[in-house]
């Protein structure tokens, strides 16, 4: 999946963290709006992003902003140098 600029630009508005308690980094977690096609795709997305960033051992995760083609939230308290770029259509960037 490819970001503009833009997009990105637009992703640093999710919430970030202020001091992670475990020490650790939080990662912006972008997503393709077309994984779900269904009719209630919030609690989609919220399940979904709680049980990836749950799988990659970060401490939580914040609701996903649903736009018309990509979705973003983050990942937090996350072990450093997390990668979960596995999960299809999905982008991982660390919150700086």
């Amino acid at each position: 999946m490819k970001l503009s600029a833009a997009t990105i630009l637009s992703m640093a508005a999710v919430p970030a963290l202020a001091g992670d308690v475990r020490g650790n980094s939080g990662y912006i977690l972008s997503c393709s709006r077309s994984m779900y096609k269904g009719g209630n795709a919030q609690s989609y997305f919220n399940d979904f992003y709680k049980k990836t960033c749950q799988n990659a051992d970060c401490g939580g995760s914040s609701a996903p902003a649903v736009g018309t083609e990509i979705v973003s939230g983050s990942c937090l308290e996350c072990p450093i140098d997390l990668d979960i770029n596995s999960v299809p259509n999905c982008e991982l960037l660390p919150i700086s």
